[in-house]
């Protein structure tokens, strides 16, 4: 891996980092969208089981109301409280219509037909204890009450099922939200973490691979304008593939090629200096003959 980086250009090992870099934010965002997107939907569930709990609790009260209504017709025996009860179970079978048409759930279906059943066996249980009432054969109607008290406890055992199983799925919900939410914070605060060390590794590849190379070769050009340059200082950078290389290696043959036309020059120069002296020399030995 590490061969395999060195073999880049430079603009490619840092195309490399920050397209890491960019992969992963887009990974992050894309995540984070789909757990928003998850939270919304399980917001929406949990307000849908929000509404269920309340139309259920609602629905206790009508058959609390229901329940009162008919104790007091059994005590007192007036006509109202029949009206009374007659109104509240007709809301009550209204409710369970809605709520068979909203069920999602088998299980919330079947409850709803049996909580159905029993109110309407319980409605034809209490009018026919009217008859009795209106009459007073308390016997009779101390028999049927018993049965009454019995359906009643049964309608409360069925809502309270239909509650639990919202309450069950609501925790569900609950419990995913919470992990959902988990996870986009996990992911958020690993994702930062790489983020970092992603880009402490673009600083260093920068510095390494650019900066201090640059540094390296100003270095040089200045020692080859005063003639101090050595070629073992661009030794590491020559070996290099990319552009530093190539271009520390044209610095080294470009010193190269000066040291020689210097060279060239100074010997050019020394020759000139002398066959200055040899005429000197030949003209002093003329004026010497002479």
């Amino acid at each position: 891996m590490k061969t395999w980086f060195r073999r880049l250009s430079i603009q490619n090992r840092l195309f490399v980092v920050f397209g890491t870099i960019i992969l992963i934010c887009t990974l992050v965002v894309g995540f984070n969208l789909l757990n928003t997107v998850q939270v919304g939907a399980q917001n929406e569930v949990l307000d849908s089981l929000f509404r269920k709990v309340r139309y259920y609790y609602k629905a206790q009260n009508l058959l609390q109301q229901m329940d009162l209504a008919e104790k007091s017709f059994v005590a007192q025996g007036y006509d109202s409280y029949v009206d009374d009860f007659d109104n509240y179970s007709t809301q009550m079978e209204v409710f369970i219509r809605q709520a068979l048409i909203e069920a999602e759930s088998p299980t919330e279906k079947n409850t709803l037909v049996a909580l159905q059943e029993t109110l309407q066996t319980h409605t034809n249980n209490f009018r026919a204890i009217v008859p009795a009432v209106y009459e007073e054969d308390w016997d009779a109607v101390e028999q049927q009450q018993g049965a009454l008290y019995e359906e009643v406890y049964d309608l409360n055992e069925q809502i309270d099922a239909i509650l639990e199983e919202s309450y069950t799925v609501f925790d569900d919900t609950d419990t995913m939200q919470t992990i959902t939410q988990f996870g986009a914070i996990l992911v958020s605060g690993v994702a930062l973490i790489f983020f970092v060390i992603l880009a402490l590794v673009a600083a260093l590849v920068l510095n390494s691979q650019v900066n201090r190379p640059v540094q390296q070769l100003t270095e040089a050009i200045t020692a080859i304008e005063t003639g101090q340059f050595d070629p073992a200082a661009l030794q590491k950078l020559t070996g290099r593939q990319e552009e530093i290389g190539q271009l520390s290696r044209e610095v080294v043959d470009m010193a190269a090629a000066i040291q020689q036309r210097e060279q060239a020059l100074q010997q050019q120069a020394d020759e000139i200096r002398a066959k200055i002296h040899q005429r000197e020399e030949n003209r002093l030995l003329q004026q010497e003959q002479l």
